[in-house]
């Protein structure tokens, strides 16, 4: 066979594009997958009230699941916010809302109606220890709760922040004030210590400002319908902001993602007071409320550190992560159901707990890969339901 015929058929490697920043879209997926390991730990997790609860626990799934916790959601949101920022001067707002809502609004009624459904019958209909019983998932007050939505809480969180954004960006001069004012401040930005710092506690602060409130007024912690409570949403918008801003100003950026010292020697204290976040019981008010403030900086530390991580080791094209980019969707609406279902049908079974949990993640994963692999991209009807392409 010639050179040339070879060259035919062999695939060509991905081409970079240097103005892609393919460690987002790289961190992006693994964080929506990252799902998988966090509802798997709930069920061998001591003590757990989730959905589904094994006899046979161990500490080791509290940690990972608080572990996860702790940045998971906060850095997807605010890469979602940069994607946003990033897209949306290029559309007007009302196109970009029809995509944004097209991706997000017809994924989630297909999912809750059917995956959900499906999830609650089975939890419904099964009499054993270590399964939730539900209510009628029929009743109209469980209907008009968040319990029927589960994991895609998140979803609904984006919608409200895409319109929050359009409706900013569509009121009348306030676009225009924007741009001026961050074209005054970019240059008065520079790349400093003080800089950097600045853009960790000041999200922190905001953070620590919310759940003072909270302690205020409780009910704002509350879920309203089939949103996430008030402030919860609050504080995923810091992070959504965050991200904006991470967009605009592109030196901010530049010293989010990088290693530094100031990281490094930030960093370490606030890893020695994790006991002090997670293992201390509840004190004094000034306790609780240093607490709450190391906790709010672990949260921002965190999610520079995925940033980091990610920068360093998957900015570069790749043809795995491009597949998980597009793959991520289909992971997520669809391993929650295969987690509960695998997770009930080990309950009875004499195994440790680590070699449930692996059982559920392997299973699980497989599952939904195969799912998104075998029918939602070879099916255009599936894909519009599952994905909103």
């Amino acid at each position: 066979m010639s050179r040339t015929a070879t060259l035919a058929i062999e695939p060509r490697p991905p081409q970079a594009d240097p103005k892609r920043l393919y460690y987002l879209d790289a961190a992006r997926s693994i964080l929506i997958m990252l799902g998988v390991l966090l509802h798997a730990a709930n069920i061998y997790a001591v003590d757990s009230t989730w959905l589904v609860r094994d006899q046979d626990s161990d500490i080791v799934f509290n940690g990972l699941r608080e572990f996860l916790s702790s940045f998971r959601m906060p850095a997807f949101f605010l890469i979602s916010g940069f994607f946003c920022a990033l897209t949306l001067p290029k559309r007007s707002p009302g196109e970009f809302l029809r995509v944004r809502l097209k991706r997000l609004l017809i994924p989630f009624l297909s999912a809750a109606l059917t995956l959900n459904v499906v999830q609650i019958v089975i939890s419904w209909q099964i009499d054993m220890p270590g399964v939730e019983e539900l209510r009628d998932p029929l009743a109209a007050s469980f209907l008009l709760s968040p319990g029927w939505v589960y994991h895609l809480w998140f979803l609904l969180n984006l919608v409200v922040f895409f319109l929050l954004v359009v409706a900013l960006a569509s009121a009348p001069g306030l676009a225009a004030r924007v741009r001026r004012w961050s074209a005054w401040l970019e240059p008065r930005l520079p790349p400093t210590l003080w800089t950097w710092l600045a853009m960790v506690l000041l999200p922190a602060a905001a953070v620590l400002g919310i759940d003072t409130l909270g302690w205020l007024m409780p009910r704002l912690w509350e879920p309203v319908l089939w949103f996430s409570a008030p402030l919860s949403m609050l504080s995923y918008f810091v992070f959504f902001a965050l991200g904006m801003a991470l967009c605009r100003f592109r030196a901010l950026l530049a010293l989010f993602t990088r290693m530094s010292p100031g990281l490094l020697a930030l960093t370490l204290p606030v890893l020695a007071l994790t006991p002090l976040v997670h293992f201390t019981e509840d004190g004094s008010m000034l306790l609780e409320a240093g607490k709450r403030a190391v906790e709010a900086v672990q949260v921002v530390l965190a999610c520079q550190w995925v940033m980091v991580l990610f920068r360093a080791l998957a900015n570069r094209p790749s043809r795995v992560f491009r597949y998980l980019a597009d793959a991520s969707y289909s992971i997520y609406l669809f391993h929650h159901i295969a987690v509960v279902a695998v997770g009930i049908a080990l309950l009875a079974l004499p195994w440790s707990p680590v070699l449930k949990f692996a059982v559920v993640v392997g299973a699980t994963s497989l599952f939904a890969l195969a799912v998104h692999h075998f029918a939602i991209l070879r099916v255009p009807a599936l894909r519009l339901l599952f994905n909103g392409k």
